[in-house]
Formats: C-alpha cells, sequence, structure tokens
C-alpha cells in the first residue's frame, strides 16, 4: 500500500515514526510527503532515513513561496476547471496564517499579508499541480495529515476527495489525552458519529463507560485539563528575565542555524527580530495596556450577582478554531457584536480573553470590542468553567469551552464546526446564519434539558475511536503543555501505528469493542 502523509514541523517526525513502522510489518511499500517548515526538515533530515530514500517523493512547501523565475503552470485552467466541483481553493489560503497574514503572525496581529492576489495563485496552482501529478502517480491508498493549518494540509485533503481517495486527518479530542483520526475535514468522523449513537443504548455494557462516568463528574465540578492545553504562564520578574535571556540566546542560535541551512531567506518562516521584539521584548508593555483596556469594563465572578449574560470565550488568532472550522468568523468583532445585538435588552455579552492573546492583540482591538455599549470582559485570570456555569447561555465558533458548558448544564449556541454538536438540540444549538441567533436562543432556552447519556455516549465515542497519547506534550516535545502517564514515546508511536494498520487493512470493528 501506499501513502501520502502532510506534516507541518515536529509531527514530521511522528508521522516518519508511524511510516517506518507500518514498513516494518509489510503493509506499506511506498509513501511520500508533503512537508512544511524548511528549518525543521533540514535540521532533522538525517534521521528521517524514509526521505533521504531517493524513491521517496518529498513535496516542500517552501519551494512554492520563492517567487525567483515562478510563474503560473500552463494547465492552471484545467485545474481550476478539474476541482471547481469544491466550495471553493480558497480554504487552502484562509487555513494558511502565513499565506493570510503578515510573517509575524503569531507574535503580532496584523492582517495585511505580504502575498499579492497574483503571488497567491502561483503558490496555489503549483502546489495543487505537483499534488494532483503526485497522487495520479502514487495511487496512494490514504492521505494522512494533521490539523489541518497549511495551504498543502487543504490541497490534499481537497485532491484526495477529487481522487476518490480516503483521507486521515489527525487531532486532539480534548478528551484526556485521546488523539483520533477523522476521515474527513470537519471536526468529526463517520466513525464517532456512529459509535456516538450506538452507546446511546445500553451504556453501561459498552467500553469505557466508567472512565466517561469519571471524566463527566469531574467535569462537571472543576475545570476540564486535557493533554496538550497551556500549563501556565510564569509571571514572575524572575521568569521575565529568564524569557528576554533566552529568547534572545535562542534568537541568535536560530539565526545562525538558518544560514547554516540554507533557509534564512525563507519568506514563510517568521523573522527572528521581530519575534523576538513582539515576543519577549514588549509582551509585558503590551500585555499590562491590553489589561489596562480591559478593565474599564470588566466583571470578577464576585460582581456577577443576578446579571444575565451570554457568555463567549475568545479564540486566539490566528488558528485553525477560525480559519478552518469557523470561517464566517474570522472578524470576532463582529461575531460579538452580532451576539449582542440578538439578546434580550437586559443581557449582557461576557467576553473573555484567550490566555494566549493577551499579548497578542492591538489596542484597537479592545476599543472596538468596548464600542459596542451591553459588552463586559471577564476577568482573563479565571477559567472559562467558572463562567460557564453563571452564564444565561454559552456562544462559541467551535471552542472546547461549549462541551465545557454542556457538561455543567448549561445551553451552548455554536457558531462553526465541533464535534460535541452532536449533542440533541435541546442542549445544543449550531447557528450558521447570526440572522438566527435570537430566535435559536430563544428556542434553546425554552426547551433546554439536560441529558447526561448523551453526554457520556459522546465522551465514549471519542475514547473509542482515539489513541491515547501524549502528542503535545511528548511526541512533538512541546513545552508549557499539561501531560499525562501513557508510556514511553516508542509505546505511544506503536498505538497510533496500530490503529493506522487497521485502518488500511479496512477493519474499524476493533473501535467498537475495545
Amino acid at each position: 500500500m501506499n501513502v501520502i502523509f502532510a506534516a507541518q514541523g515536529s509531527i514530521l517526525k511522528v508521522f516518519h515514526a508511524i511510516d517506518v513502522e507500518l514498513r516494518s510489518k509489510g503493509l506499506v511499500s511506498k509513501s511520500a510527503y508533503w512537508v512544511a517548515d524548511a528549518e525543521y526538515f533540514r535540521f532533522n533530515l538525517n534521521q528521517l532515513d524514509v526521505l533521504n530514500a531517493p524513491s521517496t517523493t518529498v513535496l516542500k512547501e517552501w519551494m512554492y513561496t520563492d517567487f525567483k523565475g515562478a510563474s503560473l503552470p500552463e494547465n492552471w485552467q484545467l485545474l481550476e476547471e478539474k476541482y471547481e466541483a469544491l466550495d471553493t481553493v480558497w480554504n487552502a489560503i484562509v487555513a494558511d496564517r502565513r499565506l493570510m497574514h503578515g510573517r509575524l503572525c503569531k507574535t503580532k496581529q496584523e492582517y495585511k499579508g505580504h502575498f499579492s492576489h497574483e503571488q497567491l495563485k502561483i503558490i496555489i496552482y503549483n502546489a495543487l499541480n505537483d499534488i494532483d501529478t503526485l497522487i495520479t502517480e502514487l495511487k496512494p491508498d490514504r492521505i494522512v495529515t494533521f490539523v489541518p493549518a497549511t495551504f498543502g494540509d487543504i490541497l490534499l485533503i481537497h485532491a484526495a476527495e477529487v481522487h476518490g481517495i480516503e483521507c486521515r486527518v489527525l487531532r486532539s479530542t480534548k478528551i484526556k489525552n485521546y488523539v483520533a483520526f477523522s476521515d474527513k475535514l470537519g471536526s468529526s468522523s463517520t466513525w464517532l458519529e456512529s459509535l456516538y449513537e450506538d452507546n446511546l443504548l445500553n451504556q453501561v455494557d459498552k467500553p469505557f463507560y466508567s472512565q466517561a462516568l469519571a471524566f463527566l463528574e469531574q467535569g462537571t465540578g472543576a475545570p476540564v485539563e486535557y493533554e496538550g492545553s497551556i500549563a501556565g504562564k510564569n509571571n514572575t520578574a524572575l521568569g521575565h528575565i529568564k524569557r528576554y535571556f533566552v529568547g534572545a540566546v535562542g534568537g541568535m542560535v536560530q539565526k545562525v542555524r538558518r544560514i547554516r541551512l540554507g533557509v534564512s531567506g525563507d519568506n514563510h518562516l517568521p523573522p527572528l527580530f521581530g519575534a523576538y521584539v513582539y515576543g519577549n521584548l514588549l509582551r509585558e508593555h503590551i500585555e499590562k495596556n491590553n489589561r489596562r483596556l480591559m478593565s474599564k469594563r470588566q466583571l470578577s465572578l464576585d460582581d456577577i450577582g443576578d446579571l444575565s449574560y451570554v457568555f463567549y470565550p475568545l479564540h486566539s488568532e490566528p488558528e485553525v478554531a477560525l480559519s478552518v472550522y469557523g470561517r464566517e468568523h474570522q472578524n470576532q468583532i463582529e461575531t460579538i457584536r452580532r451576539i449582542a445585538q440578538s439578546i434580550p435588552l437586559s443581557w449582557k455579552v461576557v467576553i473573555k480573553e484567550h490566555p494566549r492573546s493577551i499579548s497578542y492583540r492591538t489596542r484597537k482591538y479592545y476599543e472596538k470590542l468596548l464600542d459596542i455599549p451591553n459588552v463586559v470582559f471577564a476577568d482573563p485570570d479565571t477559567k472559562p468553567f467558572f463562567w460557564n456555569q453563571k452564564s444565561r447561555a454559552v456562544a462559541t465558533v467551535s471552542g472546547f469551552a461549549g462541551f465545557e458548558a454542556a457538561m455543567a448544564g448549561v445551553p451552548v449556541i455554536v457558531l462553526g464546526d465541533a464535534s460535541f454538536s452532536l449533542l440533541p438540540k435541546t442542549m445544543i444549538r449550531t447557528v450558521k446564519n447570526m440572522e438566527t441567533f435570537a430566535s435559536e436562543l430563544k428556542c434553546l432556552l425554552r426547551n433546554h434539558s439536560h441529558s447526561e447519556s448523551h453526554l457520556l455516549a459522546y465522551i465514549m465515542a471519542n475514547m473509542q475511536v482515539g489513541v491515547d497519547v501524549n502528542l503535545y506534550s511528548d511526541l512533538l516535545a512541546k513545552s508549557g503543555r499539561i501531560t499525562m502517564d501513557t508510556g514511553d514515546i516508542a509505546t505511544q508511536i506503536s498505538r497510533l501505528s496500530d490503529w493506522m494498520l487497521h485502518d488500511l487493512n479496512g477493519d474499524h470493528s476493533f473501535m467498537k469493542g475495545r
């Protein structure tokens, strides 16, 4: 069997390890890769035996953003016709923050991109041409990618649809440390949906019932902690000084490494000096000013009293929660404005800043939110869990706070694509058109009914389709993340490869019985 893997950064090592293990079992004979992040790829290439093999095709994302002598492929109009049945190839551009936004978009809010329309066309059609050719020649049995965050991820998923090839998208379920492969771009999967329905019957006899019950009990009494979420920031003076020093030294080391690897001119990598200035030197200053702005109209949990409000936890930007699962709500200011204009006049909208974004957003962003008269800020240092509990309803684009609210018995409105929208309409309403928000909210409040059995069915289904691995803290080696005790890295890789082995053999019955 043949497989195409799409990897950004450190997920490349994970997919490579799965590839090697599947080859050792005689299941995969040939693979190809789409790789994003030239620096990571070249720095780790000597550890990636399969990618060094002459027979392995590697499509490198950074080659498509290098415009030296680049032009549209001759067949670009044929590609446009071939893929016109899809919603739009703009999905691929919108999903990739470095195509849509500036090069500092991870550390500084900026909406102005550095690619022109003509350049975007060159990037997308050249990449799509090579992807289309690769699929035609390799005839893969699966296309495997991580949370779709690059234009290559989305183009590969679209191409899989056009060529009739099954794709697998790896993502966190946010249920403990379970990660799951989906068979489609959306937040759910056909397996999750089927198992959810099946789990509504004879629950106590189903796999993971006791684990799901324990998770639900914990989630109704305290904030849920899941693997990969941010463990907390070191806000001491010593912590700030350490970050300034480590950031400066790390930046210099990285600059030398980029020159040595020959990637210093890659216009898809963030500039190191700007990233250090905004991510280190100015971080505390920006955060202090933004906190001061929010404090002009801010509530603590003790201030709420009998206030009626809809709670909206802000998403960090730019992230797939908005760019992939909530495209209609990339402008959260306008989304909040529409919510504020759709609730009873005596109510308020309480918004809470995302912990990663207080030092990220601009002053104007908060000023525009303060222009909305019935909007107030929640104390940013408190967990969404506590604001959920005291709200009349929770509105979210696709955030896990919505599921936390459902566990706590609070009505939830989802504006984007969230897998927990499987729950009944008496618990959660999906609103695709903001013109119906007011009527949907009234209907939800009038008919709201809490169902523990549906919550358990959903939690169990995620555990059944999932694999328990520390994806972010162990396999991707991201620091400052919550982790869980789940075995060494080799064991975790074997769990993922075993799932892929069953999948490639067409055996999905193991999920139902384990």
